[in-house]
């Protein structure tokens, strides 16, 4: 264990203000001051499996103890020993380099460290007087990014913090100009196809990163057309200034970087940790973390959440502008995507639009601007390929009307806020009863678990109506026979969006994984992909999809098989707490050894939330001659 050595009591008398070597009276207060909550949040210490804590950063440069990232106390005198020992240069940069640590050391002690080199020219000082005099920020917001499956590290949701920039005087705020806190994995020249791997194993490097906030918006409003959701947090300047010096010592370092529980979400966590330690946000989650519990947790805090912001995504954007069309303009609107200039014309016909009025054309023209842009989605100043020369010409025409266009609002949908959401993770339990085919009268027990996330079967909250996403979900199935394997999903990802005039309505779904298809005996291990089209039904949220499918796999018989068939699936929101789900299909089953067979089947939900966080179904299923009765209870947690 380090000891601070004879020699500091005279050292501290140069370099310790205004009262020399009042550090040195305190020093008999190390070790407790060194169990302090504030000081571990400062290292990023978070409990292990073990009932240990560790350092959540994998840097050694980060700590000055060669145990620092499991020795709280070791890493306390180690930077009391930087800040007094050794020459001026060393020193100042050691507090240079550990702002947060200074700040926290001064507070607790009562007593200031002096620089001894201010006029210092090492980098790290450099990089210190260039963040403390552009960064200035007293408030903070945690921000959700809606869930995105086109990227396995986005396919949860992602968070990031961003905060507020102090306009100078006489200058109105801009919240694009904000500051973005972001945590992320750098994957560099990585073959894609190794991403899941590497991600579940922390073979990314992760590092924190400060930019202003319009290129997260970017990112994900415009080019990931995410939707984002900012949840204001009551946190204090001091408070918001401890999070920034803390970011500025985290700034180069690694933090190995873990899809489950190492995450963007957990980093955010933890930088809210160091500001206030008695949130103990970090230490709220045991084995994974994912990025919409981060929110239901912090949304749950007292006295921590403000206002809920929601800023809608390009294609949000443009279905707000359509749906205010009028008659009269949606025929125009539409007009004049047909014409879409052929390669041999020279000039895009507006002539759709001269029997509107002026206030009537800007309608149309802002519709067709905010379509372009969500049809290709641009970010920032990215030249469209499809409608280039149209968005020109449409530009043009926009500036000739002279009309300043009203505030968009799109409406904020209440139901996918995350901070609404029941936690990800769930327990089943349940009864089914077989009739028909080689099971008739057959009963057993259910029991399963979840860790994530929420499928199209259960009422929406907390995540699009549209996305519904399982991963590893595991039943069971407890008969006179024993416990059988029913069900492991490996993943499960299903898309039925409501119909978007003029953009894709693309529905389809991915499912990789192990199911007994009937009561017994007819497991199948297996792909499955289905795409095809989707309506709306029954007013806005009741939507209907028909799909081509194909599944290959290995079934019970030792056969590998294909099996391409067609999918028709019914949805329909009966309330905020209810949902009837109906999916029939119809395939072909051909085995490699076992000749081919016709597969029907149907299966019918009706599911409801009596009160959180529990939910109940019931449901009737058929697969050939086989019906299954199935009543299940779910606890969310």
């Amino acid at each position: 264990m380090l000891r601070l050595k004879k020699t500091s009591l005279l050292a501290c008398v140069a370099f310790f203000a205004p009262t020399p070597c009042a550090w040195a009276q305190e020093a008999s207060h190390l070790s407790q001051l060194a169990n302090e909550a504030q000081w571990k949040k400062i290292l990023y210490y978070a409990p292990t499996w073990f009932n240990g804590t560790r350092s959540l950063i994998d840097d050694a440069r980060f700590f000055l103890s060669k145990k620092g990232k499991i020795d709280a106390e070791l890493e306390l005198k180690a930077t009391v020993q930087a800040f007094t020992e050794g020459t001026p240069a060393k020193r100042q940069q050691a507090l240079c380099k550990y702002p947060a640590r200074r700040k926290w050391l001064e507070e607790r002690l009562k007593k200031k460290f002096a620089d001894p080199a201010p006029e210092d020219s090492s980098e790290i000082c450099k990089r210190l007087a260039t963040f403390t005099t552009s960064v200035h920020s007293d408030k903070v917001s945690l921000i959700f990014s809606s869930y995105f499956p086109g990227n396995p590290a986005s396919l949860f949701g992602h968070t990031l913090l961003k905060f507020k920039k102090n306009s100078e005087e006489g200058q109105p705020p801009n919240e694009l100009l904000d500051f973005g806190l972001n945590h992320s994995a750098h994957t560099g020249n990585t073959n894609p196809l190794l991403f899941p791997f590497l991600g579940l194993t922390g073979r990314f490097p992760g590092y924190v990163s400060f930019m202003p906030y319009y290129v997260k918006v970017q990112e994900y409003n415009n080019s990931e057309s995410r939707d984002l959701w900012e949840y204001e947090l009551s946190l204090t300047a001091d408070e918001v200034q401890m999070i920034l010096l803390s970011v500025f010592e985290l700034s180069t370092h690694k933090i190995d970087y873990y899809y489950f529980d190492d995450n963007c979400s957990l980093m955010m966590l933890a930088v809210l940790d160091v500001a206030r330690p008695n949130l103990r946000l970090v230490e709220k989650f045991d084995a994974w973390v994912i990025p919409g519990d981060t929110i239901r947790i912090v949304a749950m805090q007292p006295n921590l959440l403000g206002a809920v912001k929601f800023r809608a995504s390009n294609v949000k954007r443009y279905l707000a502008h359509e749906k205010m069309l009028t008659a009269v303009e949606r025929t125009a609107f539409n007009a004049l995507l047909e014409k879409k200039q052929a390669p041999k014309e020279k000039e895009f016909p507006l002539e759709a639009l001269n029997r509107l009025s002026n206030v009537q054309k800007m309608h149309v023209l802002d519709t067709a601007l905010e379509y372009f842009d969500a049809d290709e989605k641009l970010a920032a100043n990215e030249t469209p390929r499809k409608w280039n020369r149209e968005r020109n010409l449409l530009l043009k025409a926009r500036a000739e009307l002279g009309i300043v266009s009203p505030p968009l609002v799109v409406e904020t949908p209440q139901n996918e806020a995350p901070g609404t959401a029941y936690p990800s993770a769930r327990l089943s339990f349940g009864i089914v009863h077989a009739v028909g085919g080689n099971s008739t009268n057959q009963t057993g027990a259910l029991l399963g678990w979840r860790p994530a996330l929420q499928t199209l079967d259960s009422p929406a909250a907390g995540m699009s109506s549209d996305l519904g996403i399982s991963f590893l979900n595991l039943e069971g199935l407890l008969q006179e026979q024993g416990v059988v394997l029913r069900e492991f999903t490996l993943l499960s990802i299903e898309a039925i969006p409501l119909k978007r005039p003029n953009l894709s309505s693309l529905s389809w779904q991915f499912e990789a994984g192990y199911k007994q298809r009937c009561f017994a005996n007819c497991q199948q291990t297996f792909i499955n992909y289905e795409a095809g089209r989707a309506w709306t039904f029954t007013g806005n949220e009741g939507r209907i999809a028909l799909r081509g499918g194909l599944r290959v796999g290995d079934d019970s018989r030792a056969a590998f098989f294909a099996e391409p068939g067609v999918v028709a699936v019914l949805n329909l929101p009966m309330s905020e707490a209810a949902r009837w789900s109906t999916r029939v299909s119809l395939s072909r089953q051909m085995s490699l050894w076992e000749g081919s067979q016709w597969v029907f089947e149907g299966m019918s939900r009706y599911t409801f939330r009596p009160i959180s966080p529990w939910e109940s179904s019931i449901s009737i299923g058929v697969h050939n001659s086989e019906a299954q009765f199935v009543a299940r209870g779910l606890y969310y947690f």
